[in-house]
């Protein structure tokens, strides 16, 4: 019960910080911000894992051990989850902009 109120609290102040996502210099997202495929299917894999270990455990210990470890994790899984978006639509808006570019080219040759 304790553990679970300590939880809400975090997640309480959790949603009221507010994070720079860009460093304002270069417009590129800052390290901490960004993630790579790696990074997100290592993640990805980790959380599965668990949920794996969670479903097989054999006592109501391990049972609540492995589902706090997902409570926690899945903080850092959502902030994957919304980086890996905003890099995919990072890279869709690059071949947007490389795509219009010829197509400039071509219409005006």
């Amino acid at each position: 019960m304790y553990y679970e109120n300590v939880m809400i609290k975090l997640s309480k102040v959790a949603k009221v910080s507010t994070v720079k996502t860009l460093d304002s210099e270069r417009g590129k997202p800052m390290p901490s911000q960004s993630i790579t495929a790696q990074e997100y299917q290592a993640l990805l894999t980790e959380r599965n894992d668990l949920i794996a270990k969670r479903d097989a455990a054999d006592s109501e210990f391990m049972y609540q051990h492995y589902r706090r470890m997902l409570d926690v994790m899945d903080a850092d899984y959502e902030k994957a989850t919304r980086l890996n978006i905003q890099m995919e639509k990072r890279e869709d808006r690059e071949k947007s902009k490389a795509k219009r570019e010829q197509l400039a080219r071509k219409t005006s040759a």
